[in-house]
């Protein structure tokens, strides 16, 4: 419903490869505010994984700057070696051409350091790739639950419009 021009609020969910339409007006209040429920945790745990994933990304992008300040180290330059994020050890840098890489589930190759940076890249493209999928999916959702907030208004207001045509009919009956 847009200034005037009665639309069908209806929502669109995948289901399997064909799609399914659901008339938002058609529901019950009860079960509109359910769905809007629904999709307002969905859009929370939507947004919560896209944070999480921007943080990889900044770690990623933190490791390939790291990657940079070493492979320009001398051999023997004295610094601070992370173990952790938060635990660092003094220790002198010794092969700048060769690192550890993480490869994941704990598991190290050693890499030169542009075989380092190249996989540090596909890692980030990767993230960016699955940001930009879970931005569509939460574009898609905030959509989803602004219909429903107005299907759930427009249902409120033919309640309450109901509600006092009943009261003026009492009246006038009375």
């Amino acid at each position: 419903l847009t200034q005037g021009r009665s639309h069908t609020m209806s929502s669109t969910t995948k289901k399997s490869d064909d799609q399914q339409q659901v008339d938002l007006l058609s529901l019950p209040l009860d079960q509109l505010q359910q769905l809007q429920q629904s999709w307002q945790l969905d859009l929370k745990q939507l947004t919560q994984g896209l944070q999480q994933l921007h943080a990889a990304q900044d770690r990623f992008k933190g490791s390939q700057n790291a990657l940079k300040l070493v492979s320009k180290s001398k051999k023997g330059t004295k610094g601070l070696i992370p173990l952790t994020g938060a635990l660092y050890l003094p220790g002198d840098i010794g092969n700048v051409d060769d690192v550890l890489v993480d490869i994941g589930t704990g598991y190290f190759v050693q890499k030169d350091t542009q075989g380092a940076n190249d996989v540090l890249q596909r890692r980030i493209d990767a993230i960016v790739e699955n940001m930009e999928r879970i931005q569509t999916a939460v574009q898609e959702k905030q959509t989803f639950v602004q219909l429903c907030a107005r299907a759930i208004r427009v249902k409120q207001q033919q309640q309450q419009f109901v509600s006092q045509r009943l009261s003026q009919q009492k009246r006038q009956g009375a």
